[in-house]
């Protein structure tokens, strides 16, 4: 992912050629081949490239960073809230559904084999619906913790801000992941 910033003439180039050249050293000739080394370089020098812009305009960047942010996470974040309000609300009739199969069976008006095959459809339903409730909630709150990501991709800059070789822990704190793990 490339961040668009509003950058000053020379910065805008370093950027359009940085982005001709991924894309040149990414197609290759067989689908399971890229030059690691190219990629690398790449990285490394967007990098460069956002480490100086910070230094010219750290608050820019952090307003663009979140910005960024906020525009990809909006309409994922509208999607999967519907989804919940869906998931919540069919939960709810899956309940209702139970307790009426319930008291239909012990009324004699549905039979026991059909109320065994009914109830354990609706609990598998309504179990799976409940572990996507949990993903979606865990999402929310990755929502909330990513807020804080702004800041901290921009502190990460400044930590780098002069590098001559990109590490692989470099990498790993960039995109997030322990080297621990």
């Amino acid at each position: 992912m490339f961040i668009v910033l509003p950058m000053e003439k020379e910065f805008r180039n370093i950027l359009v050629l940085l982005i001709a050249r991924c894309r040149s050293v990414l197609r290759c000739k067989t689908q399971h081949r890229i030059n690691a080394d190219s990629v690398i370089d790449v990285v490394k020098a967007m990098l460069k490239a956002i480490a100086e812009y910070s230094q010219n305009d750290r608050e820019e960047l952090l307003k663009i960073v979140q910005e960024t942010q906020k525009c990809q996470q909006t309409i994922e974040f509208k999607l999967k809230k519907d989804r919940m309000d869906e998931v919540k609300q069919r939960i709810a009739d899956l309940e209702k559904l139970i307790i009426r199969i319930y008291e239909d069976n012990v009324l004699g008006k549905l039979p026991d084999d059909r109320y065994s095959v009914l109830d354990r459809q609706y609990a598998m339903e309504q179990q799976t619906l409940k572990v996507e409730c949990a993903e979606l909630e865990a999402y929310f709150q990755s929502i909330e913790q990513g807020k804080k990501s702004a800041d901290r991709f921009v502190a990460l800059i400044d930590k780098y801000e002069s590098f001559d070789e990109l590490t692989t822990t470099m990498l790993n704190e960039f995109v997030g992941k322990d080297p621990r793990s």
